[in-house]
């Protein structure tokens, strides 16, 4: 028994990531020493309809998979059309409440940023999308200046950007090590850090990157976009051949 205890207490504290649905719920856990990083995609913006979600991009990968594309080429094909659809999509706020709920902890001294699956090549429709939706991330931040990363210092695949208040780190990376790559590059000290994000393994990777690190951590998995895409996701299932999917968009009865 003192063997198995003695075992338990040198493991790593689990990670701890905490279930909302408004964003709101994050408020009692800030402190003016708190950096808040946020997620975009279903987390701070969404587009008004479902073209250039994060969901509609995971359906072109599925459907060029389906039209016989191979996983890598079907992956490449999915990015550049929904990264073309980034600069034509009106998008907004998943919450009417975040925009001045940002604000009000940057007003009242907390650094805020981005971390974001979304490729650096991004950067200059994302920076659109914040700011009609009502973001201005660079009010108050980490770093004003534009800094370039490598794959080593992302713990990545891929190199790396940060600017204007949002770090992009392509999808695939542990964002939790990307972070702490980053800052370790910027030499930022974080006494602790609050994270949301949609997606749970995001969530639950950065809470134990941070935890390891030695970093107070609250990261929260944020679901007011779940609706949205269970609805969304239900009736792409139904387009699961050519033939599906001819039926179901074009009202194509094959022969």
């Amino acid at each position: 028994m003192t063997a198995i205890l003695t075992l338990l207490l040198a493991l790593p504290a689990s990670a701890e990531v905490r279930e909302i649905q408004s964003m709101s719920e994050i408020v009692p856990a800030m402190s003016t020493a708190t950096l808040l990083v946020f997620d975009i995609d279903n987390t701070l913006v969404e587009p008004t309809g479902n073209a250039g979600s994060d969901q509609w991009y995971y359906y072109l990968e599925k459907a060029y998979r389906r039209d016989g594309l191979s996983q890598e080429a079907a992956e490449e094909k999915a990015a550049v059309t929904w990264a073309k659809a980034l600069d034509i999509v009106k998008a907004k706020a998943v919450e009417a409440l975040s925009p001045a709920l940002v604000r009000s902890q940057q007003e009242r001294g907390v650094k805020v940023m981005a971390l974001t699956a979304r490729d650096p090549q991004n950067s200059l429709s994302t920076r659109r999308q914040l700011k009609t939706s009502g973001y201005d991330l660079v009010a108050r931040t980490v770093r004003e200046e534009t800094v370039y990363l490598t794959k080593a210092e992302l713990n990545s695949t891929q190199d790396g950007l940060y600017d204007n208040g949002v770090l992009y780190v392509g999808d695939g990376p542990d964002k939790g090590k990307a972070l702490i790559g980053f800052l370790k590059k910027i030499g930022y000290a974080a006494e602790h850090i609050v994270f949301v994000d949609d997606k749970p393994h995001h969530a639950k990777n950065v809470d134990a990157a941070l935890r390891a690190a030695g970093i107070k951590s609250t990261s929260f998995r944020y679901g007011a976009a779940d609706a949205k895409v269970k609805a969304f996701n239900e009736v792409m299932a139904e387009a699961d051949s050519r033939a599906a999917a001819a039926l179901l968009f074009h009202g194509r009865i094959a022969e």
